[in-house]
């Protein structure tokens, strides 16, 4: 069975530390590098792409190949809107189609998104990657993949992978108090029944404008340290 990450204050597992982990190093963990070998504990380098791919995700709500797929071009800080129409196909490590038609979508920057998009366009050109690694290329999802599961398996939290980040983002602002439309929207969901369907027991009618709720529900909770989480069936989305 797969997991998927909710918001819970009775929860004691929370998401910054692996942040933190991912941005600082430090994580341990054990294998064997070679078939057949003896494994052995290594010590996980900082990874600042990762870290910050993990932060928009959480304040976004986009999938793995969508950030994996994003480019210069497709931010406008001027607008405050991420505008995604293509992501990372991972068999020809081009941009390509997203998973559907209603995944093509303009999503808002909040104001603790704002300062890292900033720092990641600086001195790239149009159709440069916004996350790249040391040699300019792309991230690879799977990549990207290790480095999270690493990491919360080193926090004591192994069921939350880099999609929880996105159904964190869609149960905040739902428990925020954002009309179930917006929200499916801002997920590239095909319809918002479907969005209900996934998400019906977090629901809670109430709140602002959009941007505010991922300000509010998403990115003060990351400043202080006080987001929790929880762990619950994945349903799919």
């Amino acid at each position: 069975m797969t997991w998927i990450l909710l918001r819970a204050l009775e929860s004691t597992q929370i998401v910054t530390p692996q942040i933190d982990c991912i941005r600082d190093g430090g994580a341990q963990y054990t294998e064997s590098k070679r078939k057949g070998a003896k494994p052995r504990t290594y010590t996980m380098a900082p990874h600042t792409v990762v870290a910050d791919m993990m932060v928009t995700a959480m304040l976004t709500g986009m999938r793995i190949n969508e950030l994996c797929g994003l480019i210069v071009e497709d931010i406008d800080l001027n607008a405050g809107e991420i505008r995604l129409a293509r992501q990372m196909d991972v068999r020809t490590r081009k941009r390509g189609p997203l998973k559907s038609r209603a995944g093509r979508r303009v999503i808002p920057i909040s104001a603790e998104l704002d300062p890292i998009l900033r720092r990641l366009v600086t001195e790239k050109g149009p159709t440069d990657w916004i996350f790249r690694g040391a040699h300019g290329n792309s991230m690879h999802s799977s990549r990207v993949a290790v480095y999270v599961s690493r990491a919360a398996k080193y926090c004591g939290a192994e069921r939350v992978h880099f999609h929880s980040l996105r159904h964190f983002f869609a149960s905040s602002l739902i428990t925020a108090g954002r009309p179930i439309q917006d929200v499916s929207r801002a997920m590239g969901h095909s319809s918002a029944s479907m969005t209900l369907d996934v998400y019906t027991h977090v629901l809670d009618r109430d709140g602002s404008g959009m941007r505010d709720a991922i300000s509010s529900a998403i990115g003060c909770g990351m400043s202080a340290g006080s987001r929790h989480l929880k762990a619950v069936p994945e349903t799919g989305s």
